[in-house]
């Protein structure tokens, strides 16, 4: 079991170095509208850091996190969406969860569904950053959110194995998050995480 565990974690942990070695090396400051955006967004904030290698927002790090975004000019509105939900991730210590979740779940390597659990857990934790997103949010607001994640989705998800908090979506979960845009009620993905913690 012992064993099974550190493998399972170590795995997780050369995939992340793996990774995040490749990414530094192409990380640059953004362009001067984006980073006039960036702070104009009140609070504390991580770095913020334009890369050609990703295809996808992300944030990555726990103790010197960093938001990274595909290198490319951006409209205000998407590019207020993305940073918006990345920050929420960094104010919530969302990566630090799923390096938990990751160590807890390597523990438990032999059961079937500690690996269906991971990918739930991933799922929630988007979910959840777009319901408090969307508390907060205009019909037309909503609207222009929804309209990010479809120009996002087709960037494709991290690799497996990478722990880091990511604004796009696979392509079979775009749609499960459009819908709860449009039919959004408050509760619906805190219950779903609730009941996953509780799994």
């Amino acid at each position: 079991w012992a064993f099974g565990a550190v493998l399972s974690l170590g795995l997780t942990v050369l995939s992340y170095l793996r990774f995040t070695a490749r990414l530094r090396r192409t990380l640059r400051r953004p362009d001067r509208f984006s980073r006039e955006v960036y702070a104009a967004i009140p609070g504390r904030k991580p770095d913020l850091l334009f890369s050609d290698a990703v295809r996808s927002p992300l944030m990555f790090g726990v103790f010197s996190p960093k938001i990274v975004l595909p290198a490319r000019e951006y409209e205000e509105q998407l590019l207020l969406n993305i940073l918006r939900h990345e920050l929420l991730h960094y104010r919530r210590f969302d990566t630090l969860y799923k390096w938990v979740a990751a160590a807890v779940l390597s523990a438990h390597w032999f059961n079937p569904l500690s690996w269906l659990i991971r990918r739930e857990l991933n799922r929630a934790c988007e979910l959840s950053c777009d319901e408090a997103l969307l508390a907060t949010m205009t019909r037309e607001e909503k609207r222009a959110y929804g309209n990010t994640l479809l120009q996002m989705a087709a960037s494709g998800a991290l690799p497996a194995g990478v722990v880091a908090t990511t604004f796009a979506t696979e392509k079979k979960n775009l749609k499960e998050r459009l819908v709860q845009i449009m039919t959004y009620r408050k509760g619906s993905a805190r219950v779903l995480a609730a009941v996953l913690a509780l799994a």
